[in-house]
C-alpha cells in the first residue's frame, strides 16, 4: 500500500513539473549569412508582422553567443515592416511585382553582396507562385523562373530553403500542389529544405530558424543540437515558442488525451484478458468432454504444450546467458565484472541508436560526439537506476536475484528512432531498459510480492524524471537572464561582452541539455513501464489496482504530452502532430487485437455465460465508444481542414491495420 501511495505522490509532482519551462542553450561554428525574401504582394502581412517582431532579438541574442550569423531582410518589390530593402532596387534585377519571389531569389543569389568563407542561405517566404504569384504554371513560367534560381543558386553556392506559408481562401488545391513540387525541387538541387506551413496562425519565426540551423550544421554545427533561435531545448525554443504552454485549452488538450490513453490502454488490456479467460474456460469444458473432436484437440493441446515446453526451455538458457551474476562458473567477482561490461556495451548501442532520431547526427563531428554522450549518460543513469531499485526490493523480501542484460532493448529503440526519423519527430520515442532482474532463488514458503519489485523502479525513474526537471528550472532562468541582459545591451556593450557571455551559455546549455536528456528518458520509462499488457511490468501494477494504475497512467502521460510530444497545440490542432498520430496507431492496434479475441470469445460462449459475456460486452461498448469520439473529432478536424495532409498516410495505415483486426475477426469467427 505504501508503495501505490509513493507512486502517487511522485506522479503528481511530476504533474505540477510539467507545467514549468526548461530550456538549453545551443551553439553553431562556421560563419552563416542569411538572406530573407519576403513576398510583399498582402497575402502574409499578418505572419510577417509575426516574424519581425522576435527576429531581431533572437538573432541578437544569437550573435551574442559566439554565432558567426548576419541576417539581411528584403522585400521583393517593396518595403514591409522589417524589410527596409527591396530585391527590386539591386542593380540589374530582373523583378516584376511583388509576387515575383523566383526572380527575387534567382537575383539575389547572384547580385547581392555575399561574404566570404560562410554558408550562404536565401529563406524566401511566400504562399503564391514564384513568377508573379498564382495562378502556378508547371511546365510554363513558374517552372522556368525555378530553373533560373536554381542555376543562380547553383553558380554563386547559395542554399535556398524556402518557408511555404499556409494556404488562403484563393489558393486552388492544384496550385498548391505545383507550388510545393516546384519548391521541394529548388531545395534539393541547392542542398536545402523546405518548410510547409499548414495553419495560416503559426508562426513562420521557428520555421525560418529550423532552415538557419539546418545551414549552421553543415559546416559541423554546434556541440549540441544544431537549430538556433536564441535557445533551442529538447522540447522548446525560446524566444520562437514558449517552452511549455500554459495556454488553459493546450492543458485541457492533453488533460483529455491523456484520459483518452489511460482509458483505451486500460479497456483493451481489460478485454483482452476477460476474453481469453472466457477462451480457456471454453477449451477445459471441451477437453474433458469425451467425443473424438475432443480427442484431437487433447492432441493438439499436448503438442501445443511441448512445443510451448521447447520454447520455455530455450528463453530460459537465453535468459540465464544475459545474466551473468548467475552462472554457476567463475568467481563472484568475475560474473560481476561480465555483467558489468555487457551493460556498458548495451547501453553504449542504445545510445548510439538513439543518437540518430536527430537527422543531423555526425558520429564525427564534436555535436554528435556529445550528443551521443549526453544520450550514454542518460541512458545509463535511468536505466541502472531502475534495475537496482528492482534487485534490491527483491533482495529485501529474501531473493537471491541478478542483473538480467534486455538485448530486446535495442530492438525497441531501432522502432523508435525509425519512426522518430520517419515522422520528423524530436527529442522521438527514446524507450529503453538495457537491465532488469533475474530470480535466482526464494526463501522457502514465501511467495514473491513482484507489485512491489516493479513499484520500486517505476518510483526511481519517476523521481529520476522530477529532479532533473527541477534541476532544469534554475539553469533555465539563469540563461533567460543572459539572454535578457544581451536584448537590453547596446552593440559596443555586446560586442565587448560576446565572448563572456558565449562561455557562459554553452556551459549552462550542456549541462541543461543532459538534464534535459535525463528528464526524456525517465519520463517516456516510466510511461512505458506502466502498459497493462502481458509480459510488461505494468500488467502487474494494472492486477494490483486498476483505480491507482489509471491515475498514474493519466498522469504520467499528460506530463510526456505536456512537455515532450504537444508542448503547444490545441483542439483539432493535434490531430495534424505526427508523434501523437503515431500514438493513436499503436492504440489501434491493440485496440484491434483486444476486439478480435472478444468477438471469437463472444461467438463460442455467448450460450454458455451469458452473465460473463455481458460483462466483456459492457467493456467492448465502452472501447469503441472512446473510439467513436476520437474519430468523430478526427472527421471533424478534416473538414475544417486544420490537419497536416502530409500526414494522412499515418492515418490511412491505422485504418489498414483496423481492417486487417477485422478481417482476423471474421476468419476466426468462420473457423468456430
Amino acid at each position: 500500500m505504501r508503495h501505490r501511495f509513493a507512486i502517487l505522490f511522485i506522479v503528481v509532482c511530476t504533474l505540477v513539473m510539467a507545467v514549468v519551462p526548461g530550456a538549453a542553450a545551443q551553439s553553431a561554428g562556421q560563419g552563416v549569412e542569411v538572406v530573407i525574401v519576403l513576398d510583399t504582394s498582402g497575402a502574409l502581412f499578418d505572419r510577417i508582422d509575426a516574424l519581425c517582431m522576435g527576429l531581431t532579438k533572437d538573432i541578437t541574442a544569437l550573435q551574442a553567443r559566439g554565432f558567426d550569423l548576419k541576417v539581411s531582410i528584403y522585400g521583393v518589390a517593396k518595403p514591409y515592416a522589417c524589410a527596409k530593402e527591396i530585391v527590386s532596387a539591386l542593380p540589374g534585377s530582373t523583378v516584376a511585382s511583388d509576387s515575383d519571389w523566383g526572380a527575387a531569389v534567382a537575383d539575389v543569389a547572384a547580385l547581392h553582396a555575399w561574404r566570404a568563407n560562410t554558408v550562404r542561405v536565401i529563406v524566401p517566404f511566400s504562399n503564391r507562385g514564384p513568377a508573379l504569384g498564382d495562378p502556378v504554371n508547371d511546365p510554363g513560367p513558374d517552372r522556368d523562373v525555378i530553373v533560373r534560381a536554381i542555376a543562380a543558386a547553383q553558380t554563386n553556392k547559395v542554399i535556398v530553403s524556402p518557408v511555404v506559408g499556409a494556404s488562403d481562401k484563393a489558393t486552388q488545391p492544384d496550385d498548391r500542389t505545383r507550388l510545393e513540387k516546384l519548391v521541394t525541387d529548388l531545395a534539393t538541387a541547392t542542398g536545402g529544405r523546405v518548410e510547409l506551413l499548414t495553419d495560416a496562425q503559426i508562426d513562420p519565426t521557428l520555421a525560418v530558424f529550423r532552415v538557419i540551423g539546418a545551414a549552421a550544421g553543415m559546416s559541423g554545427g554546434a556541440p549540441l543540437l544544431s537549430i538556433p533561435g536564441a535557445v533551442r531545448t529538447l522540447t522548446c525554443q525560446r524566444d520562437v515558442i514558449k517552452c511549455v504552454s500554459l495556454n488553459p485549452a493546450v492543458v485541457l488538450t492533453n488533460a483529455l488525451l491523456a484520459v483518452m490513453i489511460a482509458a483505451v490502454l486500460g479497456l483493451s488490456n481489460q478485454l483482452l484478458t476477460m476474453s481469453l479467460a472466457l477462451l480457456r474456460v471454453t477449451r477445459d469444458k471441451s477437453a474433458d468432454s469425451g467425443d473424438e473432436a475432443s480427442r484431437l484437440n487433447r492432441l493438439k493441446g499436448g503438442f501445443v504444450r511441448a512445443a510451448n515446453t521447447g520454447a520455455s526451455t530455450v528463453t530460459r538458457s537465453v535468459r540465464t546467458f544475459f545474466a551473468p551474476e548467475s552462472w554457476s562458473v567463475g568467481t563472484p567477482l568475475i560474473r560481476s565484472g561480465v555483467s558489468i561490461i555487457m551493460v556498458v556495451i548495451l547501453i553504449g548501442l542504445i545510445a548510439l541508436l538513439a543518437a540518430f532520431a536527430d537527422p543531423e547526427f555526425n558520429p564525427a563531428t564534436p555535436r554528435g560526439v556529445l550528443i551521443f554522450l549526453s544520450l550514454f549518460g542518460a541512458i545509463g543513469l535511468v536505466g541502472v537506476t531502475y534495475s537496482q531499485l528492482q534487485i534490491g526490493a527483491a533482495r529485501r523480501q529474501g531473493w537471491q536475484v541478478a542483473r538480467r542484460i534486455r538485448p530486446l532493448s535495442l530492438i525497441i529503440m531501432l522502432l523508435g528512432v525509425g519512426l522518430s526519423r520517419a515522422i520528423g519527430f524530436l527529442p522521438g520515442f527514446l524507450i529503453a531498459v538495457p537491465a532488469g532482474y533475474a530470480l535466482i532463488t526464494a526463501p522457502e514458503g514465501q511467495a514473491l510480492n513482484e507489485r512491489r519489485i516493479v513499484s520500486a523502479g517505476l518510483i526511481g525513474a519517476i523521481g529520476l524524471a522530477v529532479i532533473a526537471w527541477l534541476i532544469a528550472i534554475p539553469i533555465d532562468l539563469a540563461i533567460g537572464s543572459i539572454l535578457a541582459q544581451v536584448a537590453s545591451s547596446s552593440a559596443p556593450q555586446i560586442a565587448a561582452q560576446t565572448s563572456t557571455t558565449a562561455l557562459g551559455l554553452n556551459a549552462l546549455g550542456i549541462v541543461q541539455s543532459l538534464v534535459l536528456t535525463i528528464y526524456v528518458i525517465a519520463l517516456l520509462l516510466s510511461v512505458s513501464v506502466l502498459l497493462p499488457y502481458r509480459g510488461v511490468a505494468g500488467q502487474r501494477l494494472f492486477e494490483g489496482g486498476w483505480l491507482m494504475w489509471s491515475v498514474s497512467c493519466a498522469v504520467l502521460a499528460f506530463a510526456a504530452l505536456q512537455t515532450i510530444f504537444n508542448p503547444t497545440q490545441s483542439g483539432f490542432e493535434v490531430f495534424g502532430n505526427a508523434s501523437l498520430l503515431s500514438i493513436g496507431a499503436g492504440l489501434a492496434v491493440v485496440s484491434g487485437v483486444a476486439l478480435s479475441v472478444w468477438l471469437s470469445a463472444n461467438d463460442r460462449t455467448i450460450d454458455r455465460d451469458p452473465k460473463a459475456n455481458s460483462r466483456t460486452v459492457f467493456t467492448a461498448l465502452l472501447l469503441l465508444g472512446a473510439w467513436l469520439v476520437t474519430c468523430s473529432c478526427g472527421a471533424m478536424a478534416f473538414v475544417s481542414k486544420t490537419v497536416n495532409w502530409g500526414n494522412v498516410l499515418v492515418a490511412v495505415i491505422v485504418i489498414g491495420l483496423l481492417a486487417v483486426g477485422g478481417y482476423v475477426a471474421i476468419r476466426i469467427r468462420a473457423r468456430g
